[in-house]
């Protein structure tokens, strides 16, 4: 591995820096129907709570818009579904935002009515039916998110919030109250200029650009607002009780801060970014849409180092647009300019618009608008699971096909006989390290076709795809499609078997 990794980077015509993406992520395509239509607005996505369906904007006309919901996103091809009745906005107004309620049943839409105010709006998603508008905001500024969480602290009072990110300011609505907010971070405070946000856990991570030249203009850092559920009208973010009429700045960067745009992976202050456009959340993971690097990257929120890996993307540089997309592992994947992404309810599969001329002003892109599905496993080898799966899950990390055979023929210190767990949230599974392992025993294979690992791994997939069926089998495939075997992923993995 470590042999194919240094091969690797002699070979790519990337500049000093540049990071290396993780092996254990797969990118793909994916095709709506017979294609994306020309009227998607590649900037707008959003998923439902339960990672059952993605919506997209698939036309924008003047002061109305049609949102369509996809079948089972995680489904290859994914279905492109039925548009839900269209959403009118007050007249003359441009859309500009959309995202779906904590409990899945409403659909928040952002409109600017004219260069000074902004309109919100709610409506049902299954009728389409408008609900009780909010106020209209008074601000300057772009809508750059609408995020609808739910109020866990105040559950009993206020059933969910909805925030509300323009370039400079931040409202915080209960879905209960529309007409007036519970707090407001007031425009040109203390506040960078946003171009991303999302909430995770009781924090809302924004995507901020540095001060400086054009190129520092596009260069970006993230930045976290702590402790959501403290903040009310009275004690709103930044307000210091001995000087009330001045709100300090309580915004902490964790990751990047460079007044110059770069690709550089690492801790802290360290990592370089190029004009972040999107902001997905899941359990310790910030996943960041590195737009002008063409690039997936991944914050560690919770180790107080917030280190920066580039999980998939990056090899094509930005000194030209991309000519063509490529699904691949990792790094090896190619596809143009990420834009807003949204993770599952698992948190182990993520989403991003991708491409589209005209979709994105960081440059003209060449290549069609696509939506992209990042596989990820998310086994981590330093974490010591338990349960009937760990005799099964050693044997396939030290590729030992006997052992692997053997966990299903005899009890693992007394329990149960190992049964080859679906992707499940923790990503401690067998199938996860069998599949994470994939890239590196074929790749010695490709070097030595008498490869043991190779030759180890084919041994231990023909013992455990016997004991999988359904959406194990099938995710698995994912993993290792493309390749030279055949479809794996629409099929039932029975290639992989006899290669």
């Amino acid at each position: 591995m470590i042999f194919f990794l240094l091969c690797f980077y002699l070979t790519q015509s990337v500049y000093a820096g540049t990071p290396m993406g993780s092996p254990d992520v797969l990118v793909e395509q994916i095709a709506l129907g017979s294609g994306l239509p020309a009227t998607v607005a590649g900037k707008y996505l959003a998923i439902d709570p339960y990672g059952q369906a993605l919506y997209y904007v698939s036309s924008i006309t003047s002061s109305s818009v049609t949102v369509t919901k996809t079948g089972n996103p995680a489904s290859t091809p994914i279905t492109s579904g039925a548009a839900i009745p269209s959403i009118n906005g007050p007249t003359g107004s441009t859309f500009a935002g959309l995202t779906i309620s904590s409990d899945g049943n409403t659909l928040y839409t952002g409109w600017k009515k004219n260069s000074t105010t902004l309109s919100l709006q709610s409506s049902a998603l299954s009728t389409g039916a408008i609900l009780p508008t909010f106020h209209e905001i008074t601000t300057s500024d772009s809508l750059i998110a609408l995020l609808a969480v739910d109020n866990t602290a105040h559950s009993d009072i206020i059933t969910s919030i909805l925030y509300v990110v323009t370039e400079n300011a931040i409202w915080a609505y209960g879905t209960n109250n529309t007409n007036t907010p519970l707090w407001t971070i007031p425009q040109y405070s203390f506040l960078p200029k946003i171009t991303a946000s999302v909430v995770g856990g009781d924090n809302l991570y924004l995507a901020c650009k540095s001060d400086g030249t054009y190129e520092g203009y596009n260069a970006g850092y993230i930045a976290c607002l702590p402790n959501l559920p403290s903040y009310t009208g009275s004690n709103p973010p930044g307000y210091n009780p001995l000087n009330p009429s001045v709100l300090s700045n309580p915004l902490k960067p964790i990751a990047g801060g460079a007044t110059s745009a770069g690709f550089k992976d690492g801790n802290g202050t360290v990592p370089r970014f190029r004009k972040i456009q999107g902001l997905a959340y899941f359990g310790k993971y910030l996943y960041v849409a590195d737009t002008g690097n063409n690039a997936i990257r991944r914050v560690d929120v919770t180790n107080s180092s917030h280190p920066v890996i580039t999980i998939a993307g990056g090899l094509q540089q930005p000194s030209g647009p991309v000519s063509a997309i490529t699904s691949g592992t990792a790094n090896q994947a190619v596809f143009d300019t990420p834009m807003n992404c949204v993770i599952d309810s698992g948190g182990q599969t993520l989403y991003f618009m991708a491409g589209g001329a005209g979709t994105n002003s960081y440059h003209t892109s060449p290549t069609d608008l696509t939506l992209q599905r990042v596989w990820m496993a998310a086994y981590d080898p330093n974490v010591q699971g338990s349960g009937n799966d760990a005799k099964l899950r050693g044997a396939v990390m030290y590729k030992n096909p006997t052992d692997v055979t053997s966990s299903f023929t005899f009890h693992d210190h007394g329990g149960p006989i190992a049964t080859p767990a679906a992707y499940d949230s923790n990503g401690w599974t067998s199938l996860h390290i069998l599949a994470s392992i994939y890239q590196e025993c074929y790749t010695d294979y490709l070097i030595n076709s008498s490869s043991w690992k190779w030759n180890n791994w084919k041994l231990m997939w023909a013992a455990i795809r016997d004991h999988i069926t359904g959406l194990p089998q099938q995710k698995l495939g994912y993993f290792l499609h493309p390749n030279q075997w055949g479809d794996t992923a629409h099929g039932d993995c029975t290639d992989i078997s006899s290669a």
